[in-house]
């Protein structure tokens, strides 16, 4: 059961006349103190609060607000991972970062490759259609068979293909969400 007014000023002004005689309204003994009517003022004002924003009229517009948010939030995150895993993988095989300058591709690829050894025509279909490129595919194999590169442990391949598992999804996530 709710009033409904069209008109904005005469909530105004029906509330300021609350604000003004609340004393009144309450019955003060001598006991009484300000607490208590400053604590019946601020549990208004919450009552007044949470009615105003459950019938806000943008509400639509807080989901995609707070999308566009996580949006920017994981770019930030997505990036510094993405330099990690460059920073980490530079050392197995460096000339793969200036072949590919996207962090996205950069990082998809080192998910699927892990070990350079393991590359081979075989896989030439499947890094195209990452890099989105038959040439760049090429330049990607060419190099891991003459990478100047330190050769990586299996402890090192595991940990780098879990981690670059990990920021794949949080791209998958970011590409779905926006």
């Amino acid at each position: 059961m709710g009033i409904t007014c069209k008109n904005n000023d005469s909530i105004q002004e029906l509330f300021r006349g609350v604000r003004y005689h609340f004393d009144t309204y309450l019955k003060q003994n001598d006991d009484t103190s300000g607490i208590e009517l400053s604590k019946a003022c601020l549990g208004l004002g919450h009552a007044v609060s949470r009615v105003s924003i459950q019938f806000d009229v943008n509400r639509q517009d807080k989901g995609i607000i707070n999308s566009y948010c996580l949006i920017e939030q994981m770019e930030k995150n997505l990036n510094t991972f993405a330099m990690r895993v460059k920073e980490w993988y530079g050392w197995h095989f460096p000339e793969l970062r200036n072949l590919i300058a996207d962090n996205e591709v950069y990082v998809r690829l080192v998910n699927y490759i892990g070990n350079r050894d393991n590359l081979s025509d075989e896989n030439l279909q499947e890094m195209e259609d990452m890099c989105g490129s038959g040439e760049l595919a090429q330049k990607v194999l060419d190099m891991s068979m003459i990478s100047m590169g330190n050769d990586l442990s299996e402890v090192d391949e595991a940990s780098l293909k879990s981690f670059s598992q990990y920021v794949v999804e949080h791209y998958d996530y970011k590409n779905n969400l926006q």
